[in-house]
């Protein structure tokens, strides 16, 4: 269902970090997730400075060997001891992660909090290193940083881009999110929804998702609030505005939950100051960190270049861009991008995110 992603790693050559120790001990808490499992094969790809590596996850997965590290998985219990762990990651429930957030910092680690729904407090500033890597000095004291929602991730790091050239005065986002960002039970709803139907079975009712997401799309994510958005469009804008430091910046969001396993896409609407060119935006895309731009016009061997999906970004760190058009009048951009919502929507972020620590902070 996903591809390794090691022919379609970005790290920048020469880069390597100025670290302070050799190696670093390494734990992840909920190591056998969806997510928990990428930044094993993350860490591995990236050639993370690893010491020790320990792996937790419930008694359901103790004993299992994770097949990347040769590591077998530990038991998360009350009695878990963090001592001599420099570096956390939390990619676990919010109920699992508000527990050893605390643990891990008086045991005296960094934690890296994967957990899309945190709303980043003072405590606990978000970074996407292409965007904001400078937010990481106030971690110093705090030792906690959010890997922030993989939608705010993309969005971030192409409207930083674009801000660099023209500011942005409003921004309107329709997000595609697959079954996976609710993790393996997400996966698997889907799957057992398909085979039911595919068989002439009604399928059991919803327990994951508020409506049948096989054959079907819904424009429910992270459920309702108060002011008729969903959680997860409050959360999109809370985030986007919070790496772009830009409080007051309006951001309109509409997320539809899509029967899709991996990879989440983004239609993209940007009211600007001024008028602007698709060859002075694509000109500037082409260059900035972390994307992946399709050109129009661009061409290999004589076919026009395949436009990005969430199929065809599976195992990439960059944020794909494309379909990058222009309205003179109004004046406005819009685009399109997809990213693997594991790799850079998380896992990488997540390790991106470590590398800088251990290259600056610890």
């Amino acid at each position: 269902m996903r591809g390794n992603g090691r022919c379609c790693s970005r790290r920048a050559r020469g880069t390597a970090p100025r670290m302070r120790k050799s190696q670093y001990n390494v734990a992840i808490i909920g190591a056998t997730g969806t997510v928990g499992r990428e930044l094993v094969a993350v860490l591995d790809q990236r050639g993370f400075p690893l010491g020790s590596l320990r792996l937790f996850a419930s008694a359901a997965s103790a004993g299992e060997e994770n097949e990347v590290a040769g590591v077998r998985i530990e038991e998360l219990t009350g009695d878990t001891r963090l001592k001599d762990t420099d570096l956390v990651f939390l990619a676990c429930q919010e109920t699992v992660a508000r527990v050893w957030r605390s643990r891990a910092l008086e045991a005296g680690a960094f934690v890296i909090d994967l957990g899309a729904g945190n709303a980043g407090a003072p405590s606990m500033p978000l970074v996407v290193p292409e965007v904001n890597a400078a937010a990481l000095a106030r971690v110093r004291e705090g030792r906690l940083v959010g890997s922030p929602d993989p939608a705010a991730i993309a969005l971030a790091v192409v409207l930083g881009a674009v801000s660099q050239i023209v500011a942005i005065r409003d921004v309107v986002a329709t997000v595609l999110d697959p079954v996976s960002l609710a993790g393996r039970q997400g996966i698997e709803v889907l799957e057992q929804e398909l085979y039911d139907l595919l068989n002439g079975r009604e399928p059991a009712p919803p327990r994951i998702f508020s409506q049948r997401i096989a054959f079907n799309v819904v424009p429910d994510v992270g459920g309702g609030t108060a002011t008729l958005e969903t959680r997860g469009e409050q959360v999109l804008r809370e985030h986007v505005r919070l790496l772009l430091g830009d409080p007051g910046l309006p951001v309109h969001a509409t997320r539809v939950q899509v029967p899709v396993f991996f990879g989440l896409s983004i239609a993209v609407d940007l009211r600007l100051a001024r008028s602007v060119t698709v060859h002075e935006i694509e000109s500037h895309l082409q260059s900035a960190p972390g994307v992946l731009l399709v050109a129009s016009g661009g061409e290999v061997q004589g076919a026009p270049l395949p436009l990005p999906t969430p199929a065809t970004v599976i195992g990439s760190d960059a944020t794909h861009v494309a379909r990058v058009r222009v309205d003179p009048e109004v004046p406005s951009v819009a685009c399109w991008l997809a990213i693997d919502n594991t790799r850079k929507g998380s896992a990488t972020n997540a390790v991106q995110i470590a590398e800088l620590l251990v290259r600056d902070y610890l």
